[in-house]
């Protein structure tokens, strides 16, 4: 249901009457659709703007609502030089100078645009009954295809989404016109529209909801040692193929809690990312403090520094450091970058590309081949002879490159930590 402009309006009427011969059924079919348009208008400016606007556009909905009576009354246009001087068919003349006005009022202001760019990507969602739930790494079940692994990214400050399954992603605009089957011009009319059906209150108790989820999961550092003490996590490491001098060298013992469960503290192997923040990872937990990629540089220290052309990009921090355990150093030789979560990729592909030689250790599942590609198409055209080296291919058969070692190793006694919840590992 296009909003017309007066220029589109009057091409419009043009078009419908000369397919039609008939001009009393264009200029109805002319009208009805402004008529339409204003209605619209009507349903979003009711709660939105001040009543002298909705009052004009009332006006104005009311003078179409007459002009469409008239012209359902009319006869149809006699024929050439018959009419010049016949003054019935003069409200005709009247209502386009009327209608030229009226549609420049049907277009969207700048603050009504406001308004719509405000509704988020996950209150699209949620109305449209799409799942909300998200693992630890903020990753959601794609609201376009039935999936088993979280894969869908959405940031939310910036409401740009990702799909890692297929690909694909952008802002709003690009993401209504996948759920909703729709072209871009029509996507104004569809938020509209969307603004109008849902209350304010509706969109405030996803709003807020939302961010109970996530406050409820916030994860608060309590103390962190390079020095490991406690046995399970130790084990748990060694069960991975990380060995204990990898291990303290990279990590630390965390000691955190979980706004969710006032009052009890947890551990956890704490790996750090660029924003001073932990991935953590036990027998019971897969979560982080904060979200973001790990870079280093060839001596294994974190810095943002690039040291030289060669980079190896990890999906995982286990990935990394089994990694190290098997080739049997204690430092990666080479600027290193773990992602932590593939929802990093973005904000990673500017270190990792200036880098000529990079090699990428990706999950063999949908999001990490999907990462692979996204750094293979960032490469910068000017950046001369580029190589990326897919290394899945090294484990192909398993999900990733540390499950593939952890099978391998000599003695595999898994004790029963892997089924463990939060509360088996409480202080």
């Amino acid at each position: 249901m296009p909003i017309f402009s007066a220029n589109c309006g009057l091409v419009h009427f043009i078009v419908l009457m000369n397919l039609s011969r008939n001009f009393r059924f264009s200029t109805c079919l002319f009208l009805t659709s402004c008529r339409s348009s204003l209605l619209m208008r009507l349903g979003i400016l009711t709660s939105s703007y001040s009543e002298p606007k909705e009052k004009s556009l009332s006006f104005a909905l009311e003078t179409f609502t007459f002009a469409s009576e008239i012209f359902t009354h009319h006869h149809p246009v006699p024929k050439q030089g018959q009419c010049k001087d016949n003054k019935k068919y003069f409200s005709f003349y009247i209502t386009l100078v009327i209608f030229y006005y009226i549609c420049r009022m049907a277009q969207y202001t700048e603050q009504e645009k406001q308004v719509l760019h405000s509704i988020s990507v996950l209150e699209i969602m949620a109305r449209m009954g799409k799942s909300l739930e998200h693992d630890r790494s903020g990753m959601y079940y794609s609201p376009f295809r039935d999936e088993s692994t979280p894969s869908f990214h959405i940031d939310e400050p910036t409401n740009r989404w990702y799909d890692f399954g297929t690909s694909e992603g952008g802002g709003l605009f690009e993401f209504v016109c996948k759920i909703a089957g729709i072209q871009r011009s029509e996507v104004y009319d569809w938020l509209a529209d969307f603004r109008r059906m849902v209350p304010e209150s509706e969109y405030k108790a996803v709003e807020t909801k939302i961010r109970k989820e996530k406050k409820e999961s916030r994860v608060l550092i309590d103390s962190a040692s390079h020095i490991f003490t406690r046995r399970k996590l130790i084990e748990y490491a060694q069960e991975r193929a990380v060995p204990k001098n990898i291990l303290e060298r990279y990590c630390e013992e965390v000691v955190y809690s979980v706004a969710s469960v006032p009052g009890r503290k947890f551990y956890a192997i704490g790996f750090r990312n660029n924003a001073g923040g932990y991935i953590l990872r036990s027998g019971a937990a897969k979560l982080c403090s904060s979200s973001d990629m790990t870079t280093m540089g060839p001596d294994g220290v974190l810095t943002e520094k690039v040291f030289g052309d060669k980079v190896i990009v990890f999906e995982g921090f286990m990935d990394f450091l089994s990694w190290l355990a098997s080739v049997g150093q204690d430092t990666p030789e080479h600027d290193c970058c773990v992602l932590n979560s593939v929802a990093n990729i973005g904000k990673a592909l500017p270190w990792i590309t200036a880098h000529r030689h990079i090699a990428a250790f990706m999950d063999n599942d949908n999001a990490g081949r999907s990462t692979l590609q996204k750094i293979i198409d960032n490469v910068p055209e000017t950046a001369g002879d580029v190589c990326v080296y897919d290394m899945a291919k090294l484990y192909e058969g398993y999900n990733d490159l540390n499950e593939k070692l952890s099978d391998e190793l000599p003695s595999k006694e898994h004790s029963s930590t892997n089924t463990h919840n939060h509360g088996d590992n409480t202080i």
